[in-house]
């Protein structure tokens, strides 16, 4: 009988951190009960898939909050302490058999075994000038830089991680999930999609096209949707490109404004694109790549997943 109990932790910015881990732990059929910590918005655009995907297997309980620590932009002038959080919520993460962190450092405290999964901190992202880091913003910073030094179990995404998280992975890289088991490729429609992200960030505005039909559409329709864009062009988040990778769909990077991130995924979308494509956008010619999605994409059984955290 399956009696374990497995906490996810994801990161409040976007969905991408959410979606990585729902479906990283799919198919783990050694857990029983699957608690989920996210904010109001996660909740009402996750909620749906959240009971496709885990609730035919799972028991799965999703509770709410409005973030903790220095965890994506809108935490970073007045972050909460983790001792602030929801007494229930503490309860079971504590009582937990495993905690999973995607991108939030803050779970340590609680839990000093807390696997955290990433491919950065917000550390280096986040724009943490001098003058910002005073009061509450110096405590969680110089207690989250504590938290990951001592983290017992660091787990980098294959090819994407860098910056201060890379120095502290001791437990080796997995490969993006799989969000779709059927790996049948869908037919292609002249569109180009524009996808500007779940948080909006470092948008880009476009002049109206002519060669193609242009919509604002998010990448995580892919999974529902019945044909694909002859590409995507937008902002390099790793949910983003993640989903092109999956669906095959040739991506080009556009965005606005300095962003540590993006700049990196850049970087390497550049060194791992296996084919080039130039497609005429607006005004603009944009280079859209395609990349292996088998270099990149696969499934982590929890067998593996446990071999990680006892090889260190």
């Amino acid at each position: 009988m399956r009696l374990r109990t497995l906490f996810l932790i994801p990161s409040t910015n976007g969905l991408g951190h959410a979606r990585r881990l729902i479906h990283l732990v799919k198919e783990w059929s050694e857990f029983n009960d699957i608690l989920i910590l996210l904010t109001p918005t996660q909740t009402n655009q996750l909620e749906e898939e959240i009971a496709q995907v885990l609730g035919v297997n799972y028991k799965v309980t999703i509770l709410k909050y409005d973030g903790l620590g220095l965890d994506g932009y809108s935490h970073q002038s007045s972050p909460n302490h983790p001792i602030s959080l929801d007494q229930d919520c503490t309860r079971k993460i504590m009582d937990a058999e495993l905690v999973i962190s995607d991108n939030c450092i803050w779970p340590l405290y609680l839990r000093p075994d807390t696997v955290l999964l990433g491919h950065f901190s917000w550390h280096d992202v986040l724009p943490l000038l001098s003058t910002t880091k005073q009061g509450i913003v110096r405590e969680i910073f110089d207690l989250e830089d504590v938290l990951l030094k001592s983290a017992k179990h660091v787990i980098a995404i294959k090819s994407f991680t860098f910056g201060k998280f890379a120095n502290y992975v001791n437990s080796g890289s997995i490969l993006f999930p799989i969000y779709k088991t059927d790996s049948k490729k869908k037919p292609e429609i002249q569109e180009i999609w524009y996808s500007k992200g779940t948080t909006g960030l470092n948008s880009v505005e476009f002049s109206t096209m002519s060669s193609y039909k242009l919509l604002n559409r998010e990448t995580y329709f892919l999974s529902n949707s019945e044909s694909i864009p002859l590409g995507v062009i937008g902002r390099p988040g790793l949910g983003t490109i993640r989903d092109c990778i999956e669906f095959e769909v040739p991506f080009s990077p556009l965005y606005s404004g300095t962003d540590v991130e993006l700049q990196h995924n850049v970087k390497v979308l550049e060194r791992a694109s296996l084919s080039e494509t130039q497609l005429q956008v607006g005004v603009n010619s944009y280079i859209f790549h395609r990349f292996s999605k088998k270099s990149l994409i696969g499934a982590t059984s929890f067998a593996d997943f446990n071999a990680r955290l006892n090889q260190n």
